[in-house]
């Protein structure tokens, strides 16, 4: 019977200890899934030609989709976090917008180029988009670690 209870406490203790420490291990996995599909996005991405401007806009488009939901995801994290934590998020949130801006200036462009520059430009949004992807990355793991 002792026994029982021994293992019971034990097991009690270890489901705690993964219920507590399950959100950090999930905000982990959940970047560094994102860092993934980042690379492979852009990696596509790259591969688009100035005949298929379209579909690079719109898969450009997508991607700044995605940013805009990290961000609101990490908004949404704040609300849980601690004042001293939403005032980091406010200033590391502003510098990733103007970021998030200038790479959306970059799509822009490229929905304007005649194709003489088409590569320059497509490449420089990808660059400048896997930039603020990690800088994003970076944020989350301060915030929820």
């Amino acid at each position: 019977m002792k026994m029982k209870i021994k293992h019971l406490f034990y097991a009690g203790a270890t489901a705690l200890a993964i219920a507590v420490a399950a959100p950090s291990v999930q905000a982990s996995s959940n970047e560094t899934t994102i860092s993934e599909e980042t690379r492979e996005g852009i990696a596509n991405f790259r591969q688009y030609s100035a005949e298929q401007s379209e579909e690079a806009i719109e898969a450009g488009e997508n991607l700044l989709d995605q940013i805009d939901n990290r961000l609101t995801e990490l908004d949404l994290r704040i609300e849980e976090a601690g004042d001293e934590a939403a005032t980091e998020w406010r200033e590391q949130k502003a510098v990733l917008e103007a970021r998030r801006a200038d790479v959306a200036a970059k799509l822009e462009e490229l929905r304007e180029d005649s194709g003489d520059t088409w590569d320059d430009i497509r490449d420089a949004f990808a660059d400048a988009y896997s930039d603020l992807s990690d800088a994003i990355s970076e944020a989350w793991n301060d915030l929820t670690s």
